[in-house]
């Protein structure tokens, strides 16, 4: 399956969110139904709704996310026949309101072999019915599941047997995507997926993760009429992907917006419909949606690169913002109704009010992970293009287990290539395929890149129709020098002009990447490899995580990064970077090890990637080496009580409960230990620590009226929490409580020691805050 996509080189690509919206509701229906049923034109005795259905909204084109949609004459052709009249004994769907909790789905079983069935085991007649019922509160043309007896296997992987919207198929077809593959048809298959329900999955780089999330997010857009959340680690992948989706989804109608670094689409959360998020993004967008009490406006949150959230830097953020959604889907179960609180019956199967879909690359403790999301859990080791690994150690090199494969070849006029990355560089750049290498530093980055652009093989001359010819007649690598002229005038445009190295390199085929280059400049340069313009470039790890920039090598320059061996899943996520799924047959890398190294490598190669654990315990982050000062559990208690979403001493307790932290105490506590009673310890001094402090204030809770049940949410121990202007403050600048107490200090001393002499002071004083 093909993702990558090309970006002219005449001009950098348009900003997130800066295309125009077109309204779905002038479109043809989502999904192709029989004309009659499309133009609302069927005879009223063919289909009548059920006399108690609530009163239709007003028209709006339904979304079957359904197997088998081309075969709805077929099925009509049957039905039609049947009488719809409802009975006393019709089967009916719980009703779930105006949001399309409720829209028929068709729901797979693996152990069917694949083939769809019916989610109901009643006739077509009374199985109609309860599908009528359900969604006559979101639509008044209902979406109808679909039964086909008989499929061949391999058309069911075909992405016009799903139902999807003919725009959005039109895009995929356009970038070579017109099936899936069977894991990936297996993991939406599972019990309840299709339905809202949570949603953990691993599969290796390249494998196709984030095509389930895009088609899980259009479906929830399309269905619910909510908005989507994705969340991605970097403010990199996070351009790339809101451009993909634009391309992808916008014909359709479907608005996509990123919220990265210090950017924001026109119009804000309100003028999405998918919202592109780095993690501390999201977290203070879901933060002010719980202040705005609009969290109802969100439908699905996907995260990618779930294991970020063991990030000893920004993991901890993450783990608050799941937390808080599962803390609000906990609490929605409690309702109030004819002015009583009750515990509301929850249906079970039913779809979450916020659906979580989380994606990560294979972890030990994945299961830990789904038990805490409460989600499906799905794994692959599938890869589409198979990858080689490989080490070079002298002038050989070697598999994993230290197997010699090959010498490499000398080669006498690359003088300045002690380690063979330029030997290596020029086999493959000369078969017509790209190179990445990943140096430890900014610095190596840019060293290795002059080095290699230096090259002899790069440095002939130029033909006069702008190519670059070798010397052999029979290499097919030639360089497109007037394109690489434009790359060169493109960064020259940039805010910051041609940066001096990359103004030598370019010419040659040869860029860097690393976070010393603008937002602009590293654009440019993605876009210049990807459409293979650049034929090496050099870059640091920050460019391993998801970035679609895929080459048929992968060099890692070390074993060590930041004078330590690397962890095993970002070596894993390096060299998944190898092989391009309809370009490369194969993929391979080739980490460079010094003799005395081959112990550790070794290790490296035979190491698991370590367990993701919660960033809440301070304890743990004692054995990581990190300062104890900071304690993410007080930022995260101060968080819900800011919200309004947890005000009384239970409603904290079962916030806490909801967190990975005390998912992973139930497991590891003694028999002896009751997980209750140290959560409830650990949330106690917590709450002290804010409260002595002026983070938040206590008042009385009010007694309960007599006669009218209180739920155990609403329960707590005669105190009752609320924010104080500190603690709104800190909240709202995105800050620790030890950050803010240090911060708040330095405005008392400013406020008597103001310097008016000068604007350093006044400048000293909006500077960001940096422990």
């Amino acid at each position: 399956m093909k993702t990558s996509t090309k970006r002219s080189s005449a001009a950098p690509l348009a900003k997130p969110g800066g295309r125009e919206r077109v309204s779905s509701r002038k479109k043809e229906p989502y999904c192709r139904l029989p004309l009659d049923i499309a133009e609302d034109r069927r005879p009223e005795k063919k289909s009548v709704l059920p006399a108690t259905s609530p009163t239709p909204l007003p028209k709006s084109p339904s979304f079957s996310f359904s197997f088998g949609s081309d075969m709805n004459n077929e099925l009509f052709s049957m039905v039609d026949k049947i009488s719809f009249e409802p009975t006393s004994s019709t089967p009916m769907l719980p009703d779930r309101g105006t949001h399309g909790h409720g829209a028929a789905l068709a729901l797979f079983r693996p152990e069917c072999g694949g083939s769809i069935i019916s989610s109901s085991p009643f006739s077509p007649k009374l199985e109609r019915n309860s599908v009528l019922r359900s969604t006559a509160s979101l639509h008044s043309v209902p979406s109808f599941m679909t039964t086909p007896s008989k499929i061949d296997p391999k058309e069911k992987l075909r992405l016009t047997q799903w139902g999807i919207p003919q725009p959005v198929l039109e895009q995929y077809s356009k970038r070579g995507i017109v099936s899936m593959y069977q894991w990936q048809a297996d993991c939406l298959m599972l019990p309840g997926v299709l339905q809202g329900h949570n949603l953990v999955f691993s599969a290796p780089t390249s494998a196709g993760k984030t095509f389930i999330a895009e088609l899980l997010a259009l479906k929830c857009v399309l269905e619910t009429r909510k908005k989507v959340v994705i969340i991605l680690p970097f403010v990199s992948i996070a351009h790339e992907k809101a451009n993909y989706l634009q391309s992808i989804f916008e014909p359709n109608g479907v608005k996509v917006g990123g919220f990265m670094g210090g950017y924001s689409p026109a119009g804000g959360f309100a003028g999405v419909d998918i919202a592109i998020c780095t993690i501390e993004k999201a977290n203070s967008l879901i933060n002010r949606l719980l202040e705005e009490g609009k969290l109802s406006e969100i439908g699905a949150v996907v995260v990618d690169e779930l294991h970020m959230i063991g990030d000893s830097h920004r993991g901890y953020l993450l783990e608050l913002l799941l937390t808080k959604l599962l803390y609000i889907s906990k609490r929605s179960r409690v309702s109030t109704w004819e002015g009583a609180r009750r515990e509301c019956e929850v249906v079970e199967g039913g779809r979450n009010e916020i659906q979580i879909i989380g994606m990560s690359a294979t972890l030990p403790n994945l299961d830990t992970l789904s038990e805490w999301l409460d989600g499906r859990l799905y794994s692959t080791d599938f890869r589409p293009v198979p990858l080689q690994e490989m080490v070079k150690m002298g002038s050989a090199l070697f598999d994993t287990n230290f197997q010699k494969i090959r010498e490499l070849s000398s080669n006498e006029e690359s003088s300045n290539d002690e380690d063979d990355i330029i030997k290596l560089c020029e086999e493959t750049v000369r078969s017509g395929h790209s190179v990445l290498v990943f140096c430890p530093t900014k610095q190596w980055c840019e060293t290795l890149a002059k080095r290699i652009a230096a090259a002899p093989f790069l440095t002939h001359s130029t033909s006069a129709r702008g190519t670059v010819h070798r010397k052999e007649e029979t290499s097919s690598f030639c360089l497109k020098s007037a394109a690489l002229l434009g790359v060169l005038d493109q960064l020259r445009r940039t805010q910051v002009g041609l940066d001096g190295i990359l103004e030598k390199t370019v010419p040659h085929g040869v860029g860097f990447h690393h976070a010393g280059l603008t937002f602009d400049e590293r654009e440019i340069v993605e876009g210049a490899f990807r459409q293979g313009l650049l034929r090496i470039l050099v870059a640091t790890s920050t460019l391993s995580s998801g970035v679609n920039l895929p080459a048929r090598l992968v060099i890692v320059r070390s074993p060590f990064f930041q004078k330590s061996l690397l962890d095993v899943l970002v070596y894993k996520q390096m060299v998944g970077r190898a092989g391009r799924k309809g370009v490369d047959e194969k993929g391979e890398s080739v980490l460079i090890c010094k003799p005395n190294e081959k112990q550790k490598v070794s290790s490296l190669f035979l190491s698991t990637p370590a367990p993701v654990t919660s960033c809440l315990d301070v304890e743990r982050r004692k054995e990581r080496g990190k300062s104890g000062e900071v304690i993410p559990i007080r930022r995260a208690i101060l968080e819900v009580i800011t919200s309004g979403k947890a005000t009384t001493q239970t409603e904290v307790e079962t916030y806490f409960n909801c967190t990975l932290l005390f998912a992973e105490m139930k497991k590891k506590v003694s028999p002896q230990a009751d997980p209750l009673s140290l959560s409830k310890k650990l949330v106690c001094t917590t709450v002290d620590y804010l409260i002595e402090n002026e983070f938040i204030g206590v008042r009385n809770q009010p007694a309960s009226s007599k006669g009218v049940p209180t739920t155990s949410l609403q329960v707590g121990s005669g105190r009752e929490f609320h924010a104080t202007q500190l603690g709104a403050a800190t909240v709202a600048s995105a800050l620790s409580p030890e950050e803010a107490l240090v911060v708040l200090s330095e405005l008392r001393k400013a406020r008597h020691c103001f310097v008016l002499e000068s604007e350093l002071h006044i400048i000293y004083l909006v500077c960001k805050y940096s422990p």
